[in-house]
């Protein structure tokens, strides 16, 4: 049996089972789209839901109760990061370890550094 609140009354619950189904009639056809609506776009995420809930909680703290919705651009750079990237500045803070020439490395460096340049995003 599947137990789910029912749109009409969410505080009622509606258990049904296989063997108390009834056939689908036009008498019932406005019901049984209301409960399957129900179904595929409540029931059937609510963990889903409950996951992202956590990982904001997760990200914003306390804070996360009470975020204010004009503040979603803050909300965005924390969950999502910088929408662009100082290549320059990201350049000349790197180093790559574990090469035993110095030159290596820095070949390495400057060809990723190349790459990213060369990269636009989709």
């Amino acid at each position: 049996s599947v137990k789910t609140s029912s749109p009409r009354n969410h505080r009622t619950s509606v258990t049904r089972s296989k063997s108390s189904e009834s056939l689908l009639t036009t008498a019932n056809l406005e019901e049984y789209i209301l409960e399957a609506t129900w179904k595929l776009l409540c029931v059937n995420i609510e963990n889903r839901l409950e996951a992202i809930k956590e990982g904001f909680q997760r990200v914003l703290g306390a804070e996360g109760q009470n975020w204010p919705a004009s503040e979603w651009q803050k909300l965005q750079k924390l969950l999502c990061g910088e929408t662009e990237i100082d290549l320059e500045g990201w350049y000349a803070k790197s180093t790559a370890e574990g090469f035993s020439n110095s030159r290596e490395a820095a070949k390495i460096l400057e060809w990723w550094f190349v790459v990213l340049k060369r990269w636009e995003p989709a």
